[in-house]
């Protein structure tokens, strides 16, 4: 079973930073797990670009009432007729055929939050010749 809640708290964490209901007191960030709504960053306050489908798939994958939360009535096949997806052509994806839009340079520091230098970066590169599906 998929926790697509946790996937919606991560998806919502790679984009902005932080997470949805983020509180420096534990009390009140549950209390916000519980009762608050979902709040996006302001677009142009914070120079931040989003599309409102990213937008429909986090609020869809962080609805309170799991009965009603995107993905609990049929899985990963609900969450990829997300219209997010529709423009993903998912078979190639499952068989790697589809390049990632960017692909850091690992010898580039200026991609990676590291005090190591390159050399510990690069331990952790896998090159795309050696990468395989888990």
């Amino acid at each position: 079973m998929v926790d697509w809640w946790a996937i919606g708290v991560l998806i919502y964490e790679m984009l902005f930073g932080l997470t949805p209901f983020y509180n420096s007191n534990q009390r009140k960030l549950l209390k916000k797990i519980k009762a608050s709504k979902v709040l996006f960053p302001d677009r142009e306050k914070f120079k931040i670009a989003y599309s409102e489908n990213i937008q429909n798939l986090i609020l869809g994958l962080l609805e309170k009432d799991r009965t009603k939360r995107l993905g609990s009535k049929n899985g990963m096949k609900e969450v990829l007729s997300h219209p997010l997806f529709k423009d993903y052509n998912i078979d190639k994806f499952y068989k790697g055929e589809i390049d990632p839009p960017f692909t850091p340079d690992p010898n580039n520091m200026k991609f990676f939050n590291a005090d190591q230098g390159s050399e510990a970066i690069a331990d952790t590169y896998i090159p795309r010749d050696n990468k395989r599906m888990i």
